[in-house]
């Protein structure tokens, strides 16, 4: 079989991104869900990709751009081109004008996927072996003149890197990052991914605290969504905002601080002076822990000020999980 197969016209971009791809979702994804599973939000998120990306395809690159069979808003224009382009099925120039080639020259030579030479070649060999250089683009003239078209063709590459893997990162959420609330489960808080996800970054938050509109509590964080949430809410667009208290959320803190000390502790790869450390940060936060137990058997008041100070002392004490210099003893 492989004597047949002309290696000297394969396109090997476009044939290993296939072959590739195919090759991962019959082995990566099996073994990711065996291993760790998947939730809600992971099957939300296909289907709302799905449908972006299938969309952008029918209604933009096909009917708007390709026929013009209708004028559409920039904003609709604006999100086929970005979904578009993570259907990664090349930029609107090159779809289109390859279509309207299919349609000028359909059944024929020049039709770029011609059903003469087969079902597998106008499926896909015609992209597998693909000879001719790109074309002009001469008819696509009217496109041409679209600036954001000649900006997404541009840069094609890049936007569908970036909105169909970059988006699609719940997974490097389980992966990367810190776990501040709870070490339950696999998700983790990480602010580069935050940036990059609109605020979606903070997963173990969102994990342990799934009901808060919140997933960066702090006000530092970045969480763009929280923010338009929350413009929205005051202009009246949206309304009952679940929000965590912040007791609880400090508490939760104080917790897997504790568990995490401990966990350390038992270590015995331990050196002495990191074991030392440790353990007096975590008497430290046990002293924290019987005082606000106390507190609040007795009822009394909770203050921001004695919340911060709380909180302050989770940080203290957990800092010493990451003193710089003190190496763990590897066991012999």
């Amino acid at each position: 079989m492989f004597p047949q197969i002309p290696f000297h016209r394969v396109n090997w971009l476009v044939s290993s991104f296939l072959i590739g791809t195919l090759f991962l979702s019959i082995t990566a994804v099996p073994v990711y869900l065996w291993f760790f599973g998947i939730d809600r939000f992971q099957i939300v998120l296909f289907f709302a990709m799905l449908a972006a990306c299938g969309f952008s395809i029918t209604l933009g690159y096909h009917r708007l751009f390709s026929h013009l069979t209708f004028q559409a808003h920039w904003i609709v224009r604006f999100f086929t081109v970005i979904f578009g382009a993570a259907a990664f099925e090349n930029s609107v120039l090159l779809w289109s004008c390859e279509h309207r080639s299919h349609h000028k020259h359909v059944d024929h030579d020049d039709d770029p996927y011609c059903i003469t030479k087969g079902l597998f070649y106008a499926h896909m060999g015609w992209l597998l072996f693909k000879l001719k250089p790109l074309p002009c683009f001469d008819n696509v003239a009217d496109l041409k003149k679209d600036p954001l078209l000649v900006w997404q063709d541009r840069y094609i590459h890049l936007i569908a890197v970036l909105v169909a893997f970059v988006l699609c990162i719940n997974s490097l959420c389980h992966y990367i990052g810190a776990q501040p609330y709870s070490s339950k489960c696999s998700a983790r808080d990480s602010w580069i991914l935050a940036i990059i996800t609109f605020g979606e970054g903070y997963h173990n938050y969102h994990h342990e605290f799934q009901h808060d509109y919140r997933n960066g509590v702090k006000p530092w964080q970045i969480d763009p969504t929280k923010w338009i949430i929350w413009i929205l809410s005051q202009i009246g667009l949206v309304r009952n905002l679940r929000r965590v208290p912040t007791e609880k959320i400090v508490l939760a803190e104080l917790a897997e601080a504790k568990r995490q000390l401990e966990a350390t502790l038992a270590n015995p790869a331990l050196t002495e002076a990191r074991a030392t450390k440790i353990a007096s940060a975590y008497q430290t936060l046990l002293e924290t822990a019987h005082w606000w137990n106390q507190r609040k058997a007795e009822q009394l008041e909770v203050t921001r000020e004695m919340l911060a100070s709380l909180r302050n002392n989770i940080r203290v004490a957990t800092s010493a999980l990451r003193i710089p210099g003190l190496r763990q003893r590897q066991p012999s």
